[in-house]
Parts: C-alpha cells; sequence; structure tokens
C-alpha cells in the first residue's frame, strides 16, 4: 500500500554552507515531487515526477549531514519514477532538477523524515567494527528467520535498517535462505523454503520451494515455482537464475530410493527449466546410508553450492558428501576438472580429507574460490584455486576462535584479495569480516549469541542466518538510491 507524502516548501535560499550542507529556496514554481512511503516497507520510498519533454532530469535528495545524492528515474508513460532507500529516522530534502538547452530549472524542495522498522525485525548487534572495514561503510543484505518471524534485510554498517521485507505470508514461517538483489535492480529474490517448527527445532519442507521476487515496497513482484530447490546462486546473467533441485529416483543395485542432485536454470521471464548437470554423471561409489534430509531416501551426493561464471561458461558444484569439487561446462554439463584430484601442498593427505565438508563455492575476479568449513576436522579454510595448473592454495584458515563452532560456519565471500565475509548459520546468526591473518575488522550478531557468551554452552535454536551478500551502491541502477550508501 503506498501512503502519499504532500509536498512541503522549505525556507533559506539556495547556498552552501562551510559543512557542504546545501538548502532550497522557498518557491511554488517549477516541476514537483512526489514522494509515497511503502505501507510494506516503510524505510523505502518511490520518488516520481512528470518527465520533461526535452532534456534530462532527476532528483537531487540531502540528508541532514548535507551529503547530496542523486537519483535519476525511469520514464512509464511520461512520469520518471525511482527509488529511495534511507536508514529509519533520517530527515532529508528532496527536489526535482530539469537541464535542456535552455539552462537548469528546480523545482519545489519535499522535506520528510524516515519512518522505523517493525519491532518484531531483529537487527544485528555490531560487536567489531574497524575503519578499514567494508562492510561497515556499506551495506549488508540477509535473510534470517526465528519461530515467530522471517525477513529479508538489507542494513547499514552499523546495522540500520534501510529496506526489508517480512516473508510471513499468513500460512505458515517461511525461512528465506538465500537473497540476492536482482540484477536488474528491481528488488531482491529470495529462495524461500517452508520452515515447519516442531518442539523447538525447525526442519525444511523443500517440497514447497519457490522463488519470489520482493519489490522494494515489501511486495512479492513474482514468484516462481520451484519445488525441492535449495541454494539459489548468484545470476550468472540477467534474466537467469540457476540453483541446485534434489530429484529422488531409483538406482541399480540400491533398495532405498536415491537422491541425486541437479544443477537447473531458470528463465525468468518464460518460467522455463534447463538442466545444465546431474550427480548421476559423478557415479554412485559409496555405500547409500548416508542419512537423508528428505525422508527414508539416502543421500550420497548433498550437492549444497554452485556458482556459474559468464565470461567462461563454466560453473563451479560442490558435493558435499562425496567430498569433491567438479567444474563443468554450462551449455553442455561435461565435466572439465575434479577439484579432489588437484595438488594441495597444504594438506596432510594422512591427516585430513581433501575437502572436509566443502560448504561454499564461489567463482570471483580473482578465479574459483573454495570454502572448506571443517566439519570432521575442526577448523575452516578459504581455497584458491588455478584451474591451469591444477593446483590450491590456502588463502587464509580459522578454527574453534571464541568457542564458535566451525560446522556452523554457512557461507564464504571474498571482498579482496586479504578479506573474507564469513557468515555462522546455528545456533545464532553470526557474521564476520576477517583478514588473512585472522583479524575480525567486523563482527554482527543477529539473535542471542548463546546469552551473550559465545562460549556459554548449548542453547536451543533461535535465530537462523541465511546467506550474506555486502551491497554496494554501486551494484544498483541509477534509479536505485541508498542514502548514507
Amino acid at each position: 500500500m503506498l501512503l502519499p507524502f504532500f509536498l512541503v516548501a522549505c525556507d533559506g535560499s539556495t547556498s552552501t554552507d562551510d559543512t557542504g550542507s546545501r538548502s532550497k529556496p522557498d518557491q511554488e514554481e517549477g516541476p514537483t515531487l512526489s514522494v509515497d512511503f511503502d505501507g510494506e516497507a516503510a524505510t523505502s520510498a518511490e520518488l516520481t515526477w512528470d518527465t520533461p519533454t526535452q532534456g534530462t532530469s532527476w532528483v537531487q535528495i540531502v540528508d541532514e549531514d548535507g551529503l547530496s545524492y542523486e537519483l535519476h528515474g525511469v520514464d512509464v508513460d511520461g512520469r520518471s519514477s525511482g527509488r529511495m532507500l534511507a536508514p529509519a529516522g533520517s530527515e532529508l530534502e528532496a527536489w526535482v532538477v530539469l537541464e535542456d538547452a535552455d539552462g537548469t530549472v528546480e523545482g519545489p524542495a519535499v522535506s520528510f523524515t524516515v519512518g522505523d522498522a517493525p519491532a518484531n525485525l531483529e537487527l544485528p548487534t555490531i560487536r567489531h567494527s574497524d575503519p578499514s572495514s567494508q562492510v561497515a561503510a556499506n551495506q549488508l543484505l540477509y535473510t534470517a528467520y526465528t519461530p515467530d518471524a522471517a525477513y529479508v534485510v538489507l542494513v547499514t554498517g552499523s546495522g540500520e535498517p534501510i529496506w526489508y521485507a517480512l516473508l510471513d505470508d499468513g500460512e505458515a514461517d517461511m525461512g528465506g535462505i538465500p537473497a540476492r538483489i536482482a540484477t536488474d535492480g528491481r528488488g531482491v529474490l529470495v529462495q524461500h523454503q517452508l520452515i515447519v517448527h516442531t518442539d523447538g527445532t525447525s526442519v525444511a519442507d523443500m517440497r514447497d520451494t519457490e522463488v519470489r521476487r520482493i519489490g522494494w515496497g515489501g511486495e512479492v513482484l513474482e514468484r516462481w515455482a520451484t519445488p525441492f530447490s535449495h541454494h539459489l546462486a548468484d545470476q550468472p546473467e540477467p534474466g537467469t537464475l540457476v540453483y541446485l533441485r534434489a530429484d529422488e529416483r531409483t538406482a541399480e543395485g540400491v533398495t532405498a530410493p536415491v537422491v541425486f542432485e541437479q544443477v537447473v536454470e531458470l528463465d525468468l521471464d518464460s518460467g522455463q527449466e534447463r538442466i545444465l548437470f546431474d550427480t548421476e554423471a559423478l557415479g554412485l561409489d559409496k555405500t547409500c546410508t548416508t542419512p537423508s534430509y528428505y525422508g527414508d531416501s539416502c543421500d550420497p551426493y548433498h550437492a549444497n553450492s554452485v556458482d556459474c561464471d559468464p565470461d567462461t561458461g563454466l560453473c563451479v558444484l560442490s558435493v558435499l558428501q562425496m567430498e569433491t569439487v567438479v567444474v563443468f561446462e554450462r551449455a553442455t554439463g561435461e565435466v572439465v576438472a575434479d577439484l579432489s584430484d588437484f595438488h594441495k601442498d597444504f594438506l596432510d593427505p594422512d591427516q585430513f580429507a581433501a575437502f572436509s565438508g566443502a560448504h561454499d563455492v564461489q567463482w570471483t575476479a580473482e578465479g574459483i574460490q573454495v570454502f572448506n568449513n571443517g566439519v570432521e576436522v575442526g577448523w575452516g579454510s578459504a581455497l584458491a584455486v588455478d584451474l591451469e595448473a591444477t593446483t590450491m592454495d590456502e588463502t587464509f584458515s580459522y578454527g574453534l576462535d571464541d568457542c564458535v563452532v566451525v560446522q556452523a560456519q554457512g557461507g564464504m565471500s571474498s571482498l579482496d584479495d586479504e578479506v573474507r565475509l564469513v557468515n555462522y548459520g546455528v545456533p545464532s546468526g553470526l557474521l564476520r569480516e576477517v583478514t588473512a591473518s585472522g583479524e575480525v575488522l567486523f563482527e554482527a550478531a543477529v539473535g542471542d549469541l548463546r546469552g551473550g557468551d559465545p562460549c556459554g554452552g548449548n542453547v536451543s535454536l533461535n535465530t537462523v542466518l541465511g546467506e550474506s551478500q555486502l551491497v554496494r551502491a554501486s551494484d544498483l541502477p541509477a534509479s536505485v538510491v541508498i542514502i548514507g550508501g
């Protein structure tokens, strides 16, 4: 629901003071601006104005610190519109600027205060923040769910909400596990799994999984049924999605049904799926006794991470139970490399498995990164892969520091050559930005981290944190502006 915000002219003359702040003249003529706050995401507003017949137009926004931002709209039937995301409580001023061959015209200003986030939104508690932290200087997108609420939220580096969407739809608690900013800028893509709460535990029922596009107003714009899917990847190119899907079928010589994993590409426009890879191609070389997440079947593969590179046309897939990572061609599904065969000087083959619970694989500007969460050996590491040399090098490793269980480490992303963003899923949500030497630059806890004591022993499941994504202002199109970003 859109709540109209009426125009308010501001007093004063156009000027710049010693702090760089700017005020608008008190004028009634010129292009007018409409600011509409959304009932579902009150920290987000749609700004609209008449598109000029000649020249260009944009909205100038100034915050209480005098910092200025430009918002360039998208024209629809003679009206330009753009989206503003701002921290709760921000006091802002905005006006339309028209520029053509005859010069520049500025319209009357609108002054407004951004509303508050809902009370049931659990925001992160910031424990560490270093001036060199990339997270502190940008924004963080994450999903979380509790027995009482499920949500996706974009926050500042200090934990203030910029945008959010509550995911409960009145039918059941929905746990948004991965979330990604859509490459076209039209909101956030969230992969939902139905979460069933029983006796203090949470179990994912993957039969009803779907992908939803959540608009910047908090509304569901589109939804795609993707039953038995999980682990949504980044978009390999605009208009497509890649994710994993569990497919139960019979296998020769095995009495119980076998869960194979498929890599699926979804065309968002047509809704058509294409199978990129099937783990049946890897062979069934393990006794099918591995417990399954999907009922009475066995789960010898349990792929849990996939990422595709649009430049090389290759995808990388982590197969947890087989303790391997494979690289295959996106177009044909042909396996071009099995990383378990790569030379690894840093591993003692008599002591460690090739991949001990490899959980997260990503294709970065530096190439393939493998996050090894060390389920079996009690340490975690990040590995850089050289496909041509068939080698892997450890870029950093870390263990049971501060009594945080390594097994709970759920995801890793490279912020640059030396810094990683690590997120821990259970027993409560924890994010860390760490250097190669193990120094914590930024830490945010969502929910109760063992009663405030990381070494306080076992606790019941409180907040489960989904995958986290660092969001820079440059990640969004010109028609979406982050105030403070």
